[in-house]
């Protein structure tokens, strides 16, 4: 009896946190997370603006006049923004306009970064994918025939490659391999029309599908496809943040949707939090704190989660840029310092990970 009532318990908070909740924005297109506001960007074309969004709060306009805005890319405290034939590049903290690139190009629709000085994005009617350098802004084409028609895309940075989806019947996913710019089917579906592609912690791929009104998931090595999400609205390009393993999805019924697909741990309490609405999950890591200090990384955490296990660091785009497997000695510590050389300024988020879950920290390089 007492599994019975921990299985429907389990049950329960799986379904509670599961539940996407909807927030109204103007025919959202994309949506990307600012860590530098610590909202999300919503680019809602039909409205021409961007809005800034807080799980279950109220938008509020954060840039009041763009042309008809589509994919975004977080990078290096600028936010990039496709609109048209060109794509705009501005301030993540004032929302000022930094630059306008004039590519030229047909109908910019996705964007990516590499963090590693470069933004990638696609040209959906050209079918091309161009390369733009962040230090000065020039660009060049990158790949010149997608062979389909490529609508969102992503830095896979395990595999050290771009990935984009395609848009028509028979979408699927495509690679571009770095070297030689060649590109390469890596899946292929029966579902049509997908518009964005996310990575989660552990590789996995989610593909927004129109045909599906769906979210579509399929591993790391990409055999199986499964639907993960179903009801939405012509699902738009979708983002995934690392940090609490939430796929956020705009929708053209003017809703941005959330769906949690991160670590459930029912061992442990679970508060709601009234500013947000949503289910809060406490791994069993009682705290969990870091900051930069004299070229230093401190981290430390509580003395009762000595079954702390490793600490990966990641940067603003996602990226693994660190990890470390804690022994003994660490454990019993409680505490962990790293040289920053080498880190560039901007943010990051750094994982604790024990046997429950995952404890996130927000660290600032300045």
């Amino acid at each position: 009896m007492k599994n019975f009532i921990a299985l429907c318990i389990s049950t329960f908070i799986f379904c509670q946190l599961s539940v996407a909740q909807s927030t109204f924005v103007d025919n959202p297109e994309s949506v990307e997370f600012n860590p530098m506001t610590n909202t999300y960007i919503a680019a809602a074309q039909s409205a021409n603006k961007l809005y800034s969004v807080s799980k279950g709060g109220t938008p509020t306009v954060w840039v009041a006049s763009i042309s008809s805005p589509h994919g975004m890319a977080y990078n290096a405290g600028k936010l990039w923004v496709c609109t048209g034939g060109n794509v705009k590049k501005f301030d993540a903290t004032t929302a000022a306009l930094d630059a306008t690139i004039s590519i030229g190009g047909s109908f910019m629709n996705g964007l990516c970064a590499d963090g590693a000085g470069h933004v990638f994005v696609t040209d959906f009617s050209a079918k091309k994918i161009y390369k733009i350098n962040t230090s000065d802004n020039s660009f060049s084409v990158f790949v010149a025939n997608t062979v389909k028609t490529p609508n969102g895309i992503l830095w896979d940075a395990a595999a050290g490659r771009l990935v984009y989806c395609t848009w028509g019947t028979n979408a699927g996913l495509y690679a571009v391999n770095m070297a030689d710019s060649s590109v390469a089917s890596i899946l292929s579906t029966t579902y049509g029309n997908f518009d964005g592609v996310v990575q989660d912690n552990h590789h996995n791929y989610y593909m927004s599908t129109w045909s599906a009104n769906g979210i579509l998931r399929s591993d790391s090595a990409l055999t199986p496809v499964s639907l993960v999400v179903s009801g939405l609205s012509s699902p738009a390009d979708i983002y995934y943040n690392l940090a609490n393993d939430t796929l956020v999805a705009p929708g053209s019924d003017d809703t941005l949707t959330f769906h949690f697909f991160g670590v459930i741990d029912t061992t442990a309490d679970t508060t709601i939090d009234s500013s947000t609405a949503i289910m809060a999950i406490r791994p069993a890591i009682a705290y969990f704190t870091t900051r930069y200090e004299s070229g230093k990384i401190l981290c430390t955490w509580s003395m009762a989660s000595s079954n702390a296990s490793e600490i990966n660091i990641f940067d603003e785009t996602g990226k693994l840029v660190f990890r470390d497997e804690l022994n003994s000695e660490d454990k019993e510590n409680s505490y962990k310092m790293y040289d920053a050389m080498g880190y560039h300024k901007g943010i990051y988020f750094v994982h604790l990970r024990n046997d429950k879950g995952v404890k996130v920290s927000k660290l600032l390089i300045e």
